[in-house]
């Protein structure tokens, strides 16, 4: 009996730690100084279009901030705004050595564990060397996270790309 009772305060110590570990996804509500919700002329003046359908705009950031995630250099963001308000952030990673796989893995499996350090193990994560694609998923109550490398062919090489993304969890949906 005793030791059922340790089992389960060990679980539910290890619980309450992996749940305020997630917490903090939804405490940055965003990146650095892109917090979601904000309105797109916040940044207006540093951005690019890339394209525009049905009330979602999504632009390239040209500004000084964020030249690095977790000591990975970044390559590129790209902001998405949904009715004027940010919603979308997505940060390329440096695509010096795309071409060279084994670098661009391990690459990935940095940035995938500083993840780890700060929000815990990831909710899911998929691996499909025949697609050449892997995939790493995050999801707190409001922000969502997803940290991804896809082979694109010999020339192009590997692209490690994270996208942080509000959303709503509606639990009472009826499913």
């Amino acid at each position: 009996m005793k030791k059922a009772y340790i089992l389960l305060t060990l679980l539910l110590f290890s619980f309450n730690i992996n749940s305020q570990t997630i917490n903090k996804l939804d405490e940055k509500n965003g990146f650095r100084e892109f917090k979601f919700g904000t309105p797109y002329s916040a940044w207006a003046s540093q951005l690019i279009i890339i394209r525009n359908s049905n009330g979602i705009s999504q632009y390239n950031y040209k500004g000084n901030c964020c030249q690095s995630f977790m000591g990975v250099k970044i390559d590129g963001i790209a902001l998405e705004f949904d009715n004027n308000k940010l919603t979308t952030i997505t940060l390329m990673f440096d695509n010096n050595n795309a071409t060279d796989v084994s670098y661009k893995l391990k690459e990935y499996s940095n940035i995938k564990g500083k993840i780890v350090e700060e929000f815990g193990e990831p909710i899911k994560s998929n691996s499909n060397t025949n697609e050449g694609k892997i995939d790493d998923y995050w999801l707190g109550a409001k922000v969502a996270m997803n940290l991804s490398s896809t082979y694109q062919g010999y020339k192009v090489g590997v692209q490690n790309v994270l996208i942080i993304k509000a959303y709503k969890n509606n639990k009472n949906d009826g499913f």
